[in-house]
């Protein structure tokens, strides 16, 4: 009796990891068909990627020969150049403005330059 209840438990563990085992084998079975896309998928990337190559390449060839400079295109590098230096600029300044009125905020609300900084402190706010 003991070993047909022994026989019983060990048949019940066998079943239970037969199924872990089924489970295991369809996951794997699942995964494989994901691997498969995704290597047709990069086959496909690959494919796009060598016809871009094949396109670039006389393309790049041909810029190379006729590196004839742009005149409109230098005059848009310089105005962007500059814009950015002025923006810098502006960004400094209105720094210096808010550091302003940030010593000046414990002063007499009654004095005249204290009205005059907080105007321009609306002013800059507006601004931002």
């Amino acid at each position: 009796m003991n070993q047909a209840l022994q026989v019983k438990a060990w048949d019940l563990v066998l079943i239970a990891h037969g199924e872990k085992i089924i489970n295991l084998n369809n996951a794997v079975e699942h995964v494989k068909l994901e691997q498969q896309q995704l290597d047709h998928e990069l086959d496909f990337i690959l494919g796009q990627q060598k016809e871009l190559e094949d396109l670039r390449t006389p393309l790049k060839k041909e810029l190379e020969t006729n590196s004839v400079s742009d005149p409109d295109r230098e005059h848009t590098d310089e105005l962007a150049e500059n814009l950015y230096t002025q923006l810098e600029q502006m960004t400094e300044d209105l720094k210096d403005v808010e550091h302003i009125n940030e010593t000046n905020r414990f002063q007499d609300n009654t004095d005249l330059i204290v009205q005059i900084v907080r105007i321009f402190n609306a002013h800059m706010n507006s601004l931002q």
